[in-house]
């Protein structure tokens, strides 16, 4: 069990560093939303959702896996110091050529990718400046892999900030100061990014040996390759959601519905991205012990603690505050968020379940899970989202989630089984469910009062919850105790 905490502290100091990179990384459009809705018009902030989403595209087609390859790589395949030092040039001058020939294919084809993306002509310049953006921050996310599998943290962080203070200083110059729309948004982006480049490959600079190392080629590639249909397929589920509003509904509605998203996306930011940057490092270089299914389960039990405490307090907190903060234009965008993050909370059992696959060596199967997950939620989008619009689109979303982290549960304890903590993952999705519904049922009106209210249930009522349920074991109630005597001696 010792071992155990110690693979708990180990992962929670490097989880905590990565929720502030991601945070730093994406989670600039959270923060300029009070911009981006008072200063764009709802159809344009939906034109802004849907180069989002083309970006998201570009990405898994320009990268090829390998960011999570390089991670892989470099716990298991790399023998020496030297392949180990190696890796991170060998994995950009595999992916370059990929960069420049998709890169110039999008810039050459702009317009009738701009009518085919949103609807119109005369887009081509966006289509232009988002591909830019994309080859870039393809090259940092293979910088950044690096950084988190070499377990460099902070220098994930400070490489993420470069990249997030100039990005937030350009977007409010350009939008605000000179009413660019959105052209000053993608410039900012853009001109941000490559200053993250710069520095980012100044701060590699050392500990690495300028070599294409032949013999992790194979390796790189049949790890990342295999990952790029998960990586299409996870687009079709967080993405192609917008284009079947917009062909459907209306850019307005795919406004609302990108707000909602975006603030469900903050327990993505804060949680479940900052985990999944962390456990493939963990989890891969425990594997070989003994011991180490222990620290898988207690991790997920821990994980989904923290999940369904952020989705009661964002799921809550969105009722009272999110309309004067983004205006009344996007005031429904509050009934995106509860599926939206509830089917982050799955997506985050998915990540951690996954390491059991891939150890075992069935990542195949996450290929052909993802597959499915892609097609089901297309076709309920098609079936759901022209009738229901936003909603629908929501809760395809959260019953998407849920069937990948089903199908990813089955395949882990078949080709890597461990005994998790069952009544208690159970138990804690109850306690969430409750309180939500009794938060929701005697919601007092008035914003203040609300915000008070849902605080109380969230804060006060969820953990008295637990403890009543007896969530807690020995260890940790004695663990709860000490902390509460040191924070009152």
């Amino acid at each position: 069990m010792s071992q155990t905490v110690a693979d708990l502290k180990r992962l929670g100091g490097s989880s905590g560093l990565y929720a502030i990179g991601e945070l730093a990384r994406r989670g600039m459009a959270f923060f300029l939303l009070p911009v981006y809705t008072h200063y764009l018009d709802p159809a344009e902030y939906g034109v802004l959702e849907l180069l989002s989403a083309l970006s998201g595209i570009l990405f898994a087609c320009l990268l090829l896996g390998l960011p999570s390859a390089l991670t892989k790589c470099y716990h298991r395949d790399c023998d020496s110091d030297h392949d180990r030092a190696s890796i991170l040039p060998t994995t950009l001058l595999l992916d370059l050529p990929v960069l420049l020939v998709v890169g110039s294919l999008v810039a050459v084809f702009a317009e009738p990718i701009g009518v085919l993306v949103i609807g119109e002509a005369g887009r081509g310049p966006l289509i232009q400046l988002s591909v830019a953006t994309a080859v870039v921050l393809s090259i940092m996310a293979i910088i950044l892999a690096s950084f988190r599998a070499k377990e460099q943290a902070l220098a994930f962080v400070w490489l993420n900030l470069t990249q997030f203070v100039p990005a937030m200083a350009l977007n409010i110059l350009f939008v605000v100061r000179f009413e660019m729309g959105i052209l000053g948004v993608l410039w900012g982006n853009l001109i941000s990014s490559v200053l993250a480049l710069i520095f980012g490959l100044w701060m590699v600079r050392r500990g690495t040996v300028l070599e294409f190392n032949r013999r992790l080629v194979r390796p790189l590639l049949h790890f990342g390759i295999l990952l790029v249909p998960v990586m299409l397929a996870s687009w079709a589920i967080d993405m192609s959601d917008r284009y079947v509003l917009r062909i459907y509904r209306s850019l307005e509605e795919v406004a609302v519905y990108g707000v909602g998203y975006k603030i469900a996306m903050v327990l993505q930011m804060a949680i479940v991205w900052p985990f999944q940057l962390a456990w493939p490092a963990v989890s891969f270089s425990i594997s070989k012990r003994d011991d180490h299914k222990a620290s898988y389960a207690r991790v997920l039990t821990y994980l989904l603690l923290a999940l369904v405490w952020g989705w009661l307090g964002l799921s809550l907190m969105a009722r009272a505050v999110l309309t004067p903060f983004v205006g009344e234009a996007y005031g429904l965008a509050y009934q995106v968020v509860v599926p939206v993050a509830l089917g982050y909370v799955f997506n985050g059992i998915h990540f951690c379940l996954s390491p059991g696959v891939h150890i075992a060596g069935r990542t195949r199967y996450l290929t052909v899970i993802s597959g499915v997950a892609a097609v089901l939620n297309l076709g309920l989008n098609l079936w759901i989202v022209p009738r229901y619009g936003t909603l629908g689109a929501a809760w395809t979303t959260t019953a998407t989630f849920l069937f990948i982290a089903g199908a990813t549960s089955v395949v882990s304890q078949a080709a890597h089984p461990v005994r998790y903590e069952t009544l208690r993952l159970l138990s804690l999705l109850a306690a969430g469910g409750v309180i939500y519904v009794a938060a929701v049922v005697f919601e007092p009106s008035g914003m203040m009062a609300q915000i008070a209210w849902h605080l109380a249930a969230s804060c006060v009522g969820f953990p008295t919850l637990l403890l009543a349920l007896g969530f807690l074991d020995v260890g940790e109630r004695a663990t709860v105790v000490s902390w509460w005597r040191r924070w009152r001696g």
